[in-house]
């Protein structure tokens, strides 16, 4: 059984309860299941504001959607348990976003989860139990002006299931001009008029099934902003579209560094980019008062391929950084042709060296003959190849690594971002220097040929490892080997660390011994340390980067295809 301790972020549950039986007087069996709760809860937006129209609206099921995370409210099995035939319906009022949570059941065994009293420990304003209740909230919410929360620093039109929507209400096709715009309005959150200090407190509770791990914000703390996306459509209220947090830190030395936190589009009204025109706004004001950077606080995927496609428009608009991106493009080019034709060049080279030990040892008499043979093989072989295609795989890769360690270098070695270049990327664009390597790597892609045989493909597939290897990963002995742990005389629970001069550093492996190390073991992770074997890593490692090939892939065909529907 469920039970709720105090506050929200305490509610917990116990394991669920798979299956339980209750005998009848007919002696018959009735089974109570464990209830998902992805699956048994259903949201429904709803856009009527007079009783009548909402009683028909919520006739015809409103705008449902599902939501993802039930864990904070149900547990960790996110699962309902004690009921047969359980139906969790909870309704939204979209201009007020007064709520109706409507729990059915065909029976209930004692004992059972109690699902308001959960659900109502995660409202800090009390949601309805009882329809009319919910209907006089709507009935009785005046209409809002967001122009009065703040002020309004973008717009775009209406576009995805907010334009059909508003098109819908107004009884017309989905035009421009009918399904109206949706303008951004920026504030800090400890400013804006107490009505909407109310809305955002009744909206905040989606924010729990939303978004993994989600929290309440303090409005009353002068460092939260808040930017809103409202739909305005003529003879319509105006309505909340989704809303975005940012939270202001401190950076030395006279300096701030925004971070995003919430980002929020109403399920049902998804699609119409109004995510990624949030996102652009909170680079705007960055750029505006000129903090060091932008930074996002642990981006769920989904937001994390918005914030890259986003970036990603930004840096091809940059002449400057573009203009960088082919130039390491066509190093890197022209360094694996020049690696390829050394290898090629090699082999010939220690093919001939091999038949002609191999004619010495045949005698002076054969020697003419077999020189010429060997000519003749060897220049077919070159015709027929070209590239170098016709020789063994075995052959081409000890050449190519013969050629390679004569240059010093490698192609993708010269794809690495100049760090002057990554400098001016945070400095111009306020993009964190974490995320600007992956940008980079996701403009070259953009910049390169798509064809997967194209010679550029593998340096690319190797610097794509190479940054996540560093990303995520850490030989344990050898970062080990540059620190020391000294003991506090006299103070048996006192210890310190410091880390060893350049040039006072012995081997890794010597001093990864002396610390009673593993050898070959690498940590990986950033915020949670796992360790696993260099084996076990370099598994982990391909299917990250085969992951990492397959987004980019998919990030140069979105782009590709904005691209052509622009144009």
């Amino acid at each position: 059984m469920s039970s709720v301790k105090g506050d929200p972020s305490e509610v917990q549950g116990d394991g669920p309860v798979k299956k339980k039986v209750k005998f009848s007087s007919q002696v018959s069996v009735q089974e109570f299941h464990a209830h998902p709760a992805a699956e048994t809860v259903v949201f429904h937006l709803l856009y009527s504001t007079t009783p009548a129209e909402l009683e028909q609206e919520m006739a015809s099921g409103g705008q449902p959607f599902k939501c993802e995370f039930y864990n904070q409210v149900f547990g960790d099995g996110e699962e309902i348990n004690g009921y047969r035939g359980l139906h969790v319906d909870v309704w939204l009022a979209a201009h007020s976003f007064h709520c109706w949570v409507d729990v059915r059941w065909e029976d209930k065994q004692s004992g059972a989860d109690d699902v308001l009293t959960l659900l109502q420990a995660w409202w800090p304003q009390p949601f309805a139990t009882e329809k009319a209740d919910f209907l006089q909230r709507v009935a009785a919410a005046p209409a809002l002006d967001f122009a009065q929360m703040g002020q309004q620093i973008a717009s775009m039109p209406a576009a995805g299931a907010a334009a059909a929507a508003v098109a819908g209400r107004c009884g017309s096709s989905s035009s421009s001009a009918a399904a109206g715009e949706v303008k951004l309005y920026h504030s800090k959150l400890a400013d804006t008029p107490d009505w909407f200090k109310d809305l955002h407190t009744r909206l905040q509770p989606l924010l729990i099934f939303t978004i993994d791990g989600a929290n309440y914000i303090d409005a009353a703390d002068p460092n939260w902003e808040i930017v809103a996306a409202v739909l305005h459509a003529e003879g319509k209220q105006q309505q909340l579209v989704g809303f975005m947090t940012l939270y202001n830190f401190y950076a030395w030395p006279l300096n701030q560094r925004p971070r995003v936190a919430q980002v929020l589009v109403l399920p049902s009204l998804q699609g119409g980019g109004y995510g990624k025109a949030m996102i652009k706004a909170a680079y705007d004001l960055a750029k505006q008062r000129e903090a060091v950077d932008l930074t996002f606080e642990d981006p769920a995927p989904g937001l994390q391929r918005l914030r890259e496609k986003l970036e990603l428009d930004m840096a091809a608009g940059c002449p400057w950084l573009t203009q960088a991106a082919d130039a390491a493009l066509a190093a890197a080019e022209a360094e694996e042709e020049r690696q390829q034709a050394a290898a090629r060049e090699l082999f010939t080279k220690v093919q001939r060296q091999q038949q002609r030990q191999q004619q010495e040892q045949a005698g002076a008499a054969q020697q003419q003959q077999q020189q010429q043979q060997a000519d003749a093989s060897t220049r077919e072989s070159l015709a027929a190849a070209g590239d170098g295609a016709g020789l063994s795989a075995d052959a081409r890769a000890g050449a190519a690594a013969g050629a390679a360690e004569q240059a010093g270098r490698s192609p993708a070695s010269l794809l690495k971002m100049p760090p002057e270049l990554q400098q001016r990327v945070t400095r111009e664009l306020k993009i964190h220097k974490h995320q600007v390597h992956a940008l980079w790597e996701a403009l070259l892609f953009l910049q390169a040929p798509l064809a997967a045989d194209h010679q550029l493909a593998e340096p690319l597939q190797e610097f794509v490892m190479s940054r996540l290897e560093a990303c995520h990963a850490a030989m344990a002995d050898r970062h080990a080997a540059h620190k020391r742990l000294v003991a506090v005389e006299g103070k048996a629970d006192d210890w310190f660390v410091y880390k060893v001069p350049h040039k006072a550093r012995g081997s890794s492996a010597d001093a990864g011994a002396g610390l009673g190390l593993m050898q070959d073991t690498v940590n990986v992770g950033r915020h949670t340390i796992t360790e696993m074997s260099a084996d076990d890593w370099g598994e982990r490692l391909q299917q990250l980067t085969a992951e990492r090939m397959e987004q980019l892939v998919q990030l140069k065909l979105k782009v590709l295809a904005a691209r052509s529907k622009g144009s």
